[in-house]
């Protein structure tokens, strides 16, 4: 997942990744500067053709936000 700009950071965002069909969710805490972008950790793959959704929780300058994304 590729956030905005460098003011979305570990340090106040936390990215999830949904399971509907299993019930199931994980996070996500690998996060590039360079790129800006969260990866899954190394040898997690998600199977092909599974729905997921991300969601996205920051809290920036005392407000807090929240974006869910069927994938």
């Amino acid at each position: 997942m590729i956030v905005p700009d460098t003011s979305f950071n570990p340090s106040n965002t936390q990215v999830f990744v949904i399971f509907p069909t299993i019930n199931s969710a994980t996070y996500i805490h690998n996060y590039t500067v360079a790129t800006h972008t969260y990866d899954l950790f190394a040898g997690y793959h998600v199977p092909v053709g599974m729905t997921i959704d991300l969601a996205v929780v920051s809290k920036k300058g005392g407000v807090y936000y929240y974006y869910e994304k069927p994938v």
